[in-house]
């Protein structure tokens, strides 16, 4: 195939149609993608610019030794100038090894291959800043192997200086970043020192395109400020008046769906892995709660209630839901257990489940069924905590919130059974039992629990000597046999506040729970009859009569005919 064929065109001495087929040739055969046919094509468009410029000259010979046309090479001369310079003789004296001058002369003839690469390319983009994807190549060839071989030639860093300024004088800065890029000039103006020569010259060139681009990204930042601004001061108009039309709406719907969504999201929170139903809301309460129904997906059966309130103060909602007794009292059933509801916590009430013992003498049967139940129905753990309690007792509340105001026992008696085992909780149990019997119910206590808890109580007393009282001998007071000595307290509260002008001084109550009341009037030898239903006693002393147990605690001044 001769050099015509490969061009695709026939036989011309005019340098412009050969350099046109060159162009559209060249686009087939990119250097990259086909090295092979473009080094062909390459070959061919030069001699077919050395047979139109020999058509026209008669100088053929002259242009078979170039290897890239004439007026791309002006700096042939001062090439000539440096080989005849000193530095060059010497350098050739110590040219002795052969594969030194062949290295030598291969390198020479890959930078002209490369240097003609670049002045191909040169000439073919026309106004590559105004097309992104002529932009993208020569980003990518200046990044390249071949650029960066030749990147500090003479020829080349002359050949920019002389034409890049003139070829991209109006919008080209683009062009010109991209050098800047490449040749990693640095951009304070300092930098200008470090540079000589040639490169000296290109910095200063790309330096202008470099301030331009600075400066219009600065304009540009300051134009987008400004119009955030605008942006944000409309927004701000229209909110406010948006705010004040919608307002008293917008705050209605707020709080009634607000407290749905709540509701719902509180439900998924408390308990995970329960899938509720919509909640429906089915009457709004006088104190200003939110009444809805729903029920659990795995539990349709169980219609649970939820009033949620708003807080004006806090804009916050407070929720009071039923979920976690209904859940306990479905199991519970299915164990035989007794279950029943109560309030859970000091500020924030809660409800939760209770379960119910019948008899302290079998807590470790009821304990097991109790651990039993929650290890098989992992859907129990995700409960509020749950109170566990005596069937019988006088005093529910009492045990469960651990005592009264003023003296407490030493934990309430909430419990998260999911986390416990039988004997765990069944020692829990009888140590709660045990106080509470001797402190509120003493008269419900057989004689055998007296005598087998009574020295244990003796001990536990030891924890209440903070409180003002005494200790007493205790006796049965049908067989008289000494049963424990008890430490009786008698403690105090501020019931009110007498002012006397600017000051307000506390009036103190003292009192005693009715266990101690019961073991003091024993003591003083007053005739006490318990009731035959456990629900409390009557006292007889120096002819008067009184009634105790239908309240837990005792004012201290009310025994003072006692004693």
């Amino acid at each position: 195939m001769n050099l015509w064929e490969i061009l695709d065109i026939s036989p011309t001495t005019d340098k412009k149609i050969i350099k046109k087929a060159y162009a559209a040739r060249s686009k087939i055969f990119h250097p990259e993608e086909k090295p092979e046919e473009f080094e062909q094509l390459y070959q061919a468009y030069q001699e077919a610019l050395a047979y139109a410029k020999n058509a026209a000259s008669q100088s053929a010979e002259s242009v078979a030794k170039d290897s890239a046309p004439h007026e791309t090479f002006q700096n042939q001369e001062s090439l000539q100038q440096s080989e005849n310079s000193p530095l060059q003789k010497d350098f050739q004296q110590q040219e002795d090894s052969p594969e030194l001058l062949s290295y030598f002369a291969s390198n020479q003839k890959k930078q002209q291959l490369l240097f003609a690469s670049f002045l191909k390319y040169w000439e073919e983009t026309q106004s590559p800043y105004k097309n992104p994807q002529v932009l993208a190549w020569w980003k990518d060839y200046l990044a390249s192997e071949d650029f960066q071989d030749i990147r500090w030639n003479p020829m080349l860093l002359q050949f920019l200086t002389e034409n890049i300024d003139r070829r991209f004088y109006y919008g080209g800065d683009e062009m010109k970043l991209l050098f800047w890029d490449a040749y990693g000039f640095q951009e304070y103006e300092e930098a200008e020192r470090e540079y000589q020569g040639d490169l000296q010259k290109l910095w200063q060139c790309l330096y202008r395109a470099w301030e331009h681009q600075k400066k219009a990204l600065l304009a540009a930042q300051q134009q987008l400020a400004y119009e955030k601004k605008q942006r944000f001061y409309k927004k701000l108009l229209v909110a406010g008046i948006l705010f004040v039309c919608l307002l008293i709406p917008m705050d209605v719907l707020y709080k009634r769906e607000g407290g749905r969504r709540y509701l719902i999201q509180y439900m998924t929170k408390q308990y995970p892995g329960t899938e509720f139903s919509n909640p429906q809301k089915t009457e709004k309460l006088t104190n200003g709660e939110i009444r809805y129904t729903f029920h659990a997906i795995s539990h349709p059966e169980l219609s649970i209630t939820a009033d949620v309130t708003y807080l004006e103060k806090d804009r916050s909602y407070k929720i009071r839901e039923n979920y976690s007794p209904l859940l306990l009292e479905y199991y519970a059933r299915q164990y035989g257990l007794t279950c029943g509801q109560t309030e859970y916590g000091n500020y924030r009430k809660e409800l939760c489940g209770v379960l119910y013992y019948p008899d302290i003498e079998k807590a470790d049967k009821f304990c097991e069924t109790v651990i039993q139940m929650f290890q098989e129905h992992e859907e129990l753990n995700h409960l509020t905590p749950v109170g566990i309690c005596g069937e019988h007792f006088l005093f529910p509340h009492v045990f469960l919130q651990g005592g009264v105001y003023g003296f407490s026992f030493p934990d309430p008696q909430f419990y998260e059974p999911w986390t416990m085992n039988a004997v765990q909780l069944e020692t829990q149990l009888l140590e709660a039992h045990k106080i509470y019997m001797f402190q509120y119910e003493p008269w419900n206590l057989t004689l055998q629990q007296y005598e087998r808890w009574g020295p244990d109580y003796e001990k536990l007393c030891e924890n209440w000597q903070e409180y003002e009282g005494s200790w007493y001998t205790i006796r049965h007071h049908r067989t008289g046999e000494l049963l424990c000595q008890l430490y009786l307290p008698i403690y105090r509260y501020v019931n009110s506040y007498t002012r006397f002008g600017d000051y307000s001084l506390p009036n103190y109550v003292q009192k005693m729970t009715v266990g101690s009341a019961y073991y003091f009037l024993l003591d003083q030898g007053a005739k006490i009859t318990i009731h035959e239903d456990g629900s409390g006693f009557s006292v007889k002393f120096h002819g008067n009569t009184g009634y105790w147990g239908d309240e837990p605690t005792v004012t201290f001044h009310d025994l003072d005919n006692w004693y």
